[in-house]
């Protein structure tokens, strides 16, 4: 079978969380005897830092790139009705970027041909989709724009509040209009999914990310307890840590381990303004960019995620679990992760004070061995690329409905 995937980027192993999610699935659907092509949606050309993904049958991927470029708008007024027009264009193009996105001619030769199936994930890549000839499609939304906006937003910020309520209304409905009716829609959360389903009309699968880890060899520090965060810590769920990290999580393990040595190692690209609040803890470790993020998380035992974000699945904590660390995260999580409450190596907990009590409990040796191991056995039954994947798979070869 033939199956094109259509996503924003190349297939690299040290990218974003989707772009590790798409290898998964290019894997995943390779294990199955599949032939797989893959069409990246670029701004430019390859950085130095990108490697990218190998693959367990060389030569079995074949890939594409398409620039996409920004529409230049001619003409624009200056009154008000044409400010209000394009606040308010601006306000459609937040969910639906092919407003302003063109595609840079000449047009892949991967679109041209006929395949069995095809996966695209986001707007953009849907609606490039559409022009591809296939016997069935998935496309893959991204997390509501309005639930994201929503809780990153504080009550002062009414504007952000307002809007994301439109987002609310306003994308469910796009989403119902521009995706056609024989493709099959899929959402990573189990919340989500439910919810989308409703607002839809229509089957929503439910997903989790398929990740291409490795086994872990790398063993963690003996000498000290090693806390880790990390992905990109840019994003709005790391935003919302760095708070807690900095102002209560570090000084309540001070306290709490009364002089036992600790570190607090952030791992992934790590921007100016986390570096500068860093500064004047001795603690912290910043690590970057890493070659492999799970080989560098099993250097470590416990991995933190304390923002109350009940929005898309955390990629992250998968990773966590594959390095085998003992995860402490916030209730939030199992809006869209219910099944994280059954792992015993993930520990359930809003309360950071208490964060310093449960980690030494958890890292006493024969404890952690066990959590260890039970942490890499859930990641293996849930979150690797031929399990996690297997929802849209099944789809694309008429197995399910």
């Amino acid at each position: 079978m033939k199956l094109l995937m259509i996503s924003h980027g190349r297939l690299i192993s040290n990218g974003t969380a989707g772009q590790a999610v798409l290898c998964g699935m290019a894997e995943a659907a390779i294990s199955r005897g599949w032939r797989v092509s893959h069409l990246g949606l670029v701004k430019g050309p390859s950085e130095s830092w990108e490697t990218p993904h190998s693959f367990e049958a060389p030569g079995v991927v074949a890939a594409a790139e398409v620039s996409c470029l920004n529409r230049v708008e001619h003409g624009a007024g200056r009154g008000l009705g044409e400010r209000l027009r394009r606040y308010i264009d601006h306000l459609l193009t937040v969910y639906d970027p092919t407003r302003v996105t063109e595609f840079a001619p000449p047009k892949p030769a991967l679109l041209n041909d006929v395949y069995d199936g095809v996966i695209a994930f986001e707007p953009l890549a849907i609606e490039l989709a559409k022009s591809v000839t296939s016997k069935r499609v998935i496309g893959i939304l991204g997390d509501p724009t309005g639930r994201r906006t929503w809780h990153s937003s504080g009550w002062r910020q009414l504007q952000m509040k307002m809007q994301a309520v439109f987002w609310d209304l306003a994308e469910p409905y796009h989403f119902r209009r521009s995706i056609p009716g024989s493709w099959q829609i899929a959402m990573f959360g189990t919340g989500h999914a439910a919810l989308w389903k409703r607002l839809l009309g229509r089957s929503v699968v439910d997903l989790r990310p398929s990740l291409p880890v490795k086994a872990s060899t790398a063993d963690a520090a003996p000498e000290k307890i090693v806390v880790l965060f990390g992905g990109t810590l840019t994003s709005t769920a790391s935003r919302q840590s760095l708070d807690p990290l900095f102002d209560e999580i570090i000084p309540s393990l001070r306290a709490g381990f009364a002089g036992k040595p600790f570190e607090l190692r952030l791992v992934g690209e790590c921007p100016e303004f986390v570096a500068r609040r860093a500064v004047g803890f001795p603690e912290v470790r910043i690590l970057g960019k890493v070659a492999s993020f799970e080989q560098e998380l099993a250097k470590g035992h416990i991995f933190l995620l304390p923002m109350n974000y009940p929005v898309g699945v955390r990629t992250r904590v998968c990773s966590a679990l594959a390095a085998g660390n003992v995860c402490i995260v916030h209730p939030s999580i199992l809006f869209n992760m219910p099944e994280l409450e059954e792992c015993p190596a993930v520990i359930v907990e809003q309360d950071i004070s208490s964060y310093a009590s449960i980690i030494e409990k958890a890292v006493s040796p024969e404890t952690f061995r066990r959590l260890r191991a039970a942490a890499r056995l859930f990641f293996s039954d849930r979150y690797s690329a031929r399990v996690a994947a297997a929802p849209l798979l099944d789809w694309l070869e008429g197995r399910s409905n």
